[in-house]
């Protein structure tokens, strides 16, 4: 007698919920411009994309010639108003004009 094992992975309602979340430990860090990383500019752009780095912060001029790749915790602490848009969807944008504006959240356009 044969016998054949089956493994199934599911990527439940759970997991998906899981994957936009800021602390999900799967996707750990940030892409940023040199300029953020160096604390030269502030942060002034937050995208939530799909997929690893999905979470990009941007400042309002360096073109971004070389990605940095930073720990979300060390972006946190390089910008602590982060912590009201750790809730931001995948497929959306938070901007704000300056380091002391209150952060505008809106849907990317497809």
């Amino acid at each position: 007698m044969k016998y054949v094992f089956v493994l199934t992975l599911s990527l439940g309602t759970t997991n998906m919920v899981n994957a936009a979340l800021w602390d999900d430990p799967l996707d750990p860090i940030g892409i940023t411009t040199e300029a953020v990383a160096k604390k030269r500019k502030p942060i002034l752009r937050v995208v939530h994309d799909t997929g690893h780095g999905g979470w990009q912060f941007y400042d309002d001029a360096e073109p971004l010639k070389g990605p940095v790749v930073l720990p979300k915790v060390e972006l946190l602490k390089l910008d602590s108003s982060l912590s009201v848009i750790k809730d931001l969807p995948v497929g959306w944008e938070a901007t704000r004009k300056n380091a002391k504006s209150p952060w505008v959240r809106s849907k990317i356009p497809q």
